[in-house]
């Protein structure tokens, strides 16, 4: 089952004429999702070359690096909270283990 290529670009592009998709894919003022969504209309309409095709590879490649790159900073950014929350823990959970110690002995 391939995944349906389509994206916040897609509906407005299926109005578009073939040139003005490819202008969209050369110009370098549009976003890289708007350049996929006009390479998957033009795809679905029989149109692209292996050149597009590359092009949206390329793009694909880079946006999952960026996606990659931002989790992995965000995995390190919550070290020093996950610390500063065990800490806490110990402040708060070692005189209730001392007072519950108390009143189980008394």
């Amino acid at each position: 089952m391939e995944l349906e290529k389509r994206n916040h670009f897609s509906s407005n592009f299926e109005k578009k004429e073939n040139k003005e998709l490819y202008r969209i894919i050369e110009d370098d003022r549009y976003q890289e999702d708007a350049k996929i969504a006009a390479i998957w209309e033009l795809e679905r309409r029989g149109e692209p070359t292996d050149d597009y095709f590359e092009i949206a590879g390329e793009i694909v490649s880079r946006q999952k690096k960026k996606r990659y790159d931002e989790l992995q900073n965000h995995k390190y950014n919550t070290f020093w909270l996950r610390a500063l929350a065990a800490v806490v823990d110990g402040i708060v959970l070692w005189p209730l283990g001392y007072l519950a110690d108390a009143v189980s002995n008394s």
